[in-house]
C-alpha cells in the first residue's frame, strides 16, 4: 500500500462536510452539489459489530484500527437519518489481503457505515480469494461497493467513495432499502423500454460537485431496470479508464462503452440518452 496517497485520500475524505449529505436525505432536500464525509480520529473498536464480516488485512497488521474516518457527531446524524431505513441492505466490499492504495479506506467507510444501523450488513470480501463471488457481482476492480436490498440491483461503487460521493452512497443505501428509486412516472415510463443489457459507467472525482447527480441518476436507472448496471468509477483510482473513454471533463458517463453523456443532466435527458445507445 502507498501509505503517501492513502494519507491524501483521508484527508480528501475528510474535506467536506457530512451533514450536508445527511441533510440530503430529507424528503424534498436532497442536493446532489453538496455532501460528502469528514472525519476525525473516532475511539478504537476492540471488534467489529455483529453485522460487519470483514477480513485481516495487511494494512490491519501494520496500522491497527485505532482512527476512523466518520466523526462521532456526523454518525450521529447518520444514525439520525438510517432510523428511516424501511429494509435491510447489505454492503458488499471487495479488497485483498495486501490492499491496494485506495482499498483501505474504501473498507473502513463501510464498515463504520454499516456499525450505524442495524439494517445495514457489511461484508468484506478478497477479490483475489473470492473471485467467484466478485465475477457473479460484476466486480472487476478494486475497492468494489456492492449494494444489495431485496436483490442486487446492480449498484456499484469503484473507487473510495469520497467527498461529494458520500452523499450518493448514503442516500442510495437510503433508496435500496425503500427499493423505491424515486423516478417520475415518466422517466419510469421511458425506462420499461429497455430490454437489452445497459450497462453505465459514471466517470467522476470526488471534488466534483456536479458528480453525485450523474451518479444518483444511473443508480436509480439500474433500480428501475433489470437490464441496467450502473458504476461510479473514481477517476484518479482509475486513469486507465480515463484514457480509454477519452474523458476530459467530469462526469461523464459511458453507456455500453460506445455512447456517453457529458455533465450532470436531467433525468429524462438520461434516459433518452439510454435509449439512443440501445438504438431506440
Amino acid at each position: 500500500m502507498h501509505c503517501g496517497t492513502d494519507r491524501k485520500m483521508r484527508r480528501l475524505v475528510r474535506a467536506v462536510a457530512l451533514l450536508s449529505a445527511v441533510a440530503g436525505l430529507l424528503p424534498g432536500c436532497e442536493r446532489a452539489d453538496k455532501g460528502g464525509p469528514s472525519a476525525a480520529q473516532a475511539p478504537d473498536e476492540k471488534r467489529a459489530p455483529d453485522n460487519v464480516r470483514t477480513i485481516e488485512t495487511s494494512a490491519d497488521a501494520a496500522e491497527g484500527k485505532g482512527e476512523g474516518v466518520i466523526k462521532e457527531e456526523d454518525k450521529k446524524a447518520l444514525k439520525k437519518a438510517f432510523e428511516e431505513l424501511q429494509n435491510d441492505v447489505k454492503l458488499l466490499m471487495f479488497t485483498q489481503e495486501t490492499e491496494c492504495e485506495f482499498c483501505s479506506v474504501t473498507r473502513e467507510i463501510v464498515e463504520e457505515v454499516a456499525a450505524l444501523s442495524e439494517k445495514i450488513t457489511a461484508e468484506v470480501h478478497d477479490f483475489v480469494k473470492d473471485a467467484e463471488l466478485a465475477k457473479k457481482h460484476g466486480v472487476d476492480k478494486i475497492p468494489a461497493i456492492v449494494l444489495i436490498g431485496e436483490k442486487d440491483y446492480g449498484i456499484r461503487f469503484f473507487g473510495v467513495p469520497a467527498g461529494y460521493e458520500f452523499a450518493a452512497l448514503i442516500q442510495d443505501i437510503v433508496d435500496v432499502s425503500r427499493g423505491d428509486p424515486g423516478l417520475s412516472k415518466e422517466v419510469l415510463d421511458e425506462l420499461a423500454k429497455v430490454d437489452r443489457p445497459v450497462h453505465m459507467q459514471v466517470i467522476v472525482s470526488p471534488t466534483c460537485p456536479y458528480c453525485p447527480r450523474a451518479v444518483r441518476t444511473a443508480h436509480r436507472f439500474a433500480m428501475a431496470s433489470e437490464h441496467i448496471t450502473a458504476d461510479m468509477v473514481e477517476i484518479s483510482e482509475f486513469p486507465h479508464l480515463a484514457v480509454k473513454y477519452q474523458v476530459q471533463g467530469v462526469p461523464k458517463t459511458v453507456i455500453n462503452e460506445e455512447h456517453s453523456i457529458v455533465g450532470a443532466q436531467p433525468e429524462m435527458e438520461s434516459a433518452k440518452a439510454v435509449l439512443r445507445a440501445i438504438g431506440k
